[in-house]
């Protein structure tokens, strides 16, 4: 374990711009499961706080990349699974290098994925449906084996071009933003399923200058910026923007 105070000043800088990217992607994500082109509807203010509403979760995220990454370099830089080795290096098959990279986490794999699919099981049976975003979650989380895999890719390019090893601070961020990608994605479907498929917003209330709704099965609230409320149209696939000085009030279920 090495604490590297320089490189953690170096990384301070960049945390913010990441929390704004993360935080626009999401938003991006999920609207344009509507067909919205959110940007449209944003002011700059919304834009450089988009990320609160997931900024604990962002948090414990970089907070668990800190103590991983503390914990996995040592003073000489070189992590325990390091690539730098005599296998990896003259090994020319990249297909044989990821063969060896996925018998490495077969441990974790195999029992990671039992219990994952003995849920997916578990769940179809009691409710007669699988949930679209487990399945997702389910294909998502085997692929971050995939991207650690292009991590390490890169490393090892990294140290035949430059013949150094690649700073384990540098090799972690890369692996953090694959990784926080991966759970958006997750998390953005789950949003979108419950919204549309599990209909969480059915009996929201929207009272407006000229009209008044309530949420149902076809007809739904499916979010709202600072300044444009958004209805969806199920049946014909429409989205209907409301400006947020037209409506009066909002009442959730």
């Amino acid at each position: 374990m090495y604490f590297d105070s320089q490189k953690i000043k170096a990384i301070i800088p960049y945390i913010g711009p990441m929390l704004l990217l993360f935080g626009y992607l999401r938003l991006d994500l999920y609207y344009s499961q509507f067909s919205i082109s959110i940007y449209r509807f944003l002011d700059l203010q919304e834009i450089l706080t988009t990320f609160l509403d997931d900024l604990i979760l962002l948090l414990l995220i970089i907070i668990a990349g800190f103590i991983f990454d503390v914990f996995t370099t040592t003073k000489d830089e070189i992590i325990t699974r390091s690539i730098v080795d005599s296998k990896s290096l003259e090994e020319k098959s990249v297909f044989r290098r990821f063969g060896d990279w996925i018998k490495f986490y077969l441990p974790w794999l195999i029992p990671c994925n039992f219990f994952f699919l003995l849920y997916l099981i578990v769940t179809y049976i009691v409710l007669r449906r699988v949930s679209q975003s487990l399945i997702i979650a389910f294909l998502l989380s085997n692929s971050i084996i995939l991207f650690g895999f292009i991590t390490m890719e890169i490393r090892r390019v990294y140290f035949l071009v430059n013949n150094k090893v690649m700073s384990s601070t540098a090799f972690n961020t890369i692996f953090g933003i694959m990784m926080v990608t991966v759970l958006l994605v997750i998390h953005v479907n789950y949003q979108v399923e419950s919204v549309k498929n599990f209909k969480s917003t059915c009996g929201v209330t929207i009272v407006a200058d000229s009209f008044s709704m309530a949420s149902d099965s076809l007809h739904y609230y499916i979010g709202q910026t600072k300044n444009y409320l958004f209805i969806h149209y199920q049946d014909s696939s429409k989205t209907i923007v409301f400006p947020m000085n037209r409506i009066k009030s909002i009442t959730f279920k």
